[in-house]
């Protein structure tokens, strides 16, 4: 009888310990995907402040037209949009259309 309280007990303690594994996991991979998500949107957030400023400098010259110089598209590192959208691929959060058009046509542009 002893026997069968040991097994019982094991394997309630497996069921338990996997429960809570799979809970602590699940918990784990949603704070991932929504830290993930945000630092991707923080990333557009930079992105469209750094072209703001640029906007201005394109409306002076728009008002302004002769010119010797003009101001060109500054310098975007996508580098790190690339990544988030890939670790974003392997969560339930989804990049949607427009962000993808943007990031594959700034992407061709540069190169």
């Amino acid at each position: 009888m002893e026997w069968f309280i040991a097994i019982v007990s094991a394997l309630v303690g497996a069921v338990v310990g996997a429960l809570f594994s799979y809970l602590f996991t699940d918990r784990n991979n949603k704070q991932r995907a929504n830290r993930v998500e945000a630092a991707f949107y923080n990333e557009f957030e930079y992105i469209s402040d750094s072209l703001e400023n640029w906007f201005n400098t394109l409306i002076i010259e728009y008002q302004e037209p002769l010119k010797e110089q003009y101001s060109g598209l500054p310098f975007l590192d996508l580098s790190l949009i690339d990544a988030l959208v890939i670790e974003l691929a392997s969560t339930e959060k989804v990049v949607t259309p427009e962000q993808r058009k943007l990031i594959n046509s700034s992407y061709f542009e540069a190169s």
